[in-house]
């Protein structure tokens, strides 16, 4: 099993009768408890955050673009085809 030091970062392989034992780190001396999960690796929530955030960037870009479609290229609305313009008059 592959662990890694909290304090320095440092990687220490174990057995792996040793998972959530208590391990003494060769670099700087502390003791910590090994687990598997603190070789880098984002949490899960983390992921879960970064998701949901992307998601909702890529809802507000459709709305965007959507809000955009509806404008005229000057910003003011679009009148329905077939209808007289203000040119016509």
């Amino acid at each position: 099993m592959l662990t890694q030091c909290p304090n320095c970062h440092a990687r220490v392989t174990l057995p792996d009768g040793h998972a959530r034992g208590r391990v003494r780190c060769s670099e700087c001396g502390r003791v910590f408890v090994a687990r598997a999960d603190e070789l880098g690796h984002p949490p899960r929530r983390a992921a879960r955050l970064l998701l949901g955030g992307l998601a909702g960037a890529l809802v507000l870009i459709v709305l965007i673009a959507l809000l955009r479609g509806e404008k005229g290229a000057a910003g003011a609305p679009r009148e329905p085809e077939g209808s007289p313009s203000s040119a016509d008059k």
